[in-house]
């Protein structure tokens, strides 16, 4: 079971009214998409096609723009590139059933990701 939760005052955060309403949408459909400790795959096709299949959008660089608004930190750990919802655990409260992440938390010796294609899928994990 999968609940999230978008506050009134997502709409008054001055930090994330300085990007663009599209990338606001995109920040908000990255809570749907992370599992319950804030985590998802590093990879702006999947992504673009879960969130935005029917528009034409950069992923990639609005992913960036979030990273460096500090909304989001994204990194490699082997050959999988994480995003982490920066604060995920202050704006929600996953459900006690929804099952732990399978994606490893970021750590002092990961690399900062933000271009690099390096996409691998958890179904390996």
């Amino acid at each position: 079971m999968r609940i999230r939760y978008l506050k009134p005052g997502f709409f008054k955060n001055e930090e994330l009214s300085e990007l663009s309403p599209i990338h606001r949408l995109l920040f908000a459909g990255l809570w749907l998409m992370a599992d319950k400790d804030g985590r998802l795959e590093d990879r702006p096709r999947r992504i673009k096609g879960e969130l935005f299949p029917y528009e034409n959008t950069e992923i990639e660089q609005m992913l960036n723009d979030l990273t460096s608004g500090g909304f989001l930190q994204r990194y490699v750990i082997g050959p999988l590139a994480v995003i982490q919802i920066v604060n995920f655990h202050k704006h929600q409260r996953p459900h006690k059933d929804e099952p732990g992440s399978k994606l490893p938390a970021f750590e002092p010796t990961c690399v900062s990701h933000s271009t690099e294609n390096l996409h691998t899928s958890t179904e390996n994990l």
